[in-house]
């Protein structure tokens, strides 16, 4: 059984699903962008790393781009008497969400946005551990190949710390 189609969408709501769709639209761009950008980093092909970077700072621009008419958006329609704290909220409170094309909107503008600050978290973890190999590295050259004496306070645990100072800083 097909689902009657939604009736069109008028003023405020039709430019809540522009601004929506080019979000995702945005959003999964970038999500490519992030995904081929950690093949890179892996690879260590640092010209397309450039390339992807440059990329990525435009993505970026575009998205603080519809940050900026979110905002307009959400004061016009505040200035309309819509009330709340965030775009959909005023659509909550509109009834706005219950058609159900908006509501897929934010949806899937939600999901994206939570799978890009995974995809940026993993770049950082790499590029950190990538720093600190290479860190490592040119410490180990620029000693002659003899590491520094290291003095513990438990000489018994000559493996070093088995901590992390992110697990420590969370206890």
């Amino acid at each position: 059984m097909e689902r009657p189609a939604s009736p069109p969408l008028t003023g405020f709501q039709r430019e809540i699903e522009t601004l929506l769709i080019d979000l995702v639209t945005v959003q999964r761009q970038l999500s490519d962008v992030q995904t081929a950008k950690k093949q890179v980093l892996i690879s260590r092909e640092l010209e397309q790393l450039d390339q992807l970077q440059q990329t990525e700072r435009q993505h970026q621009q575009r998205l603080n781009q519809l940050l900026g008419l979110r905002q307009h958006l959400m004061e016009n329609m505040r200035r309309g008497g819509i009330i709340g704290n965030s775009l959909y909220q005023q659509c909550h409170h509109q009834g706005w969400l219950q058609e159900g094309r908006l509501a897929s909107l934010f949806r899937e503008a939600r999901q994206l946005g939570m799978e890009l600050r995974q995809q940026s978290w993993s770049l950082w973890t790499l590029a950190q551990k990538a720093s600190r190999y290479y860190t490592a590295a040119l410490e180990l050259i620029a000693q002659g190949g003899n590491q520094q004496p290291t003095y513990e306070q438990h000489p018994q645990n000559s493996g070093g710390s088995t901590g992390g100072a992110l697990l420590d800083a969370s206890i």
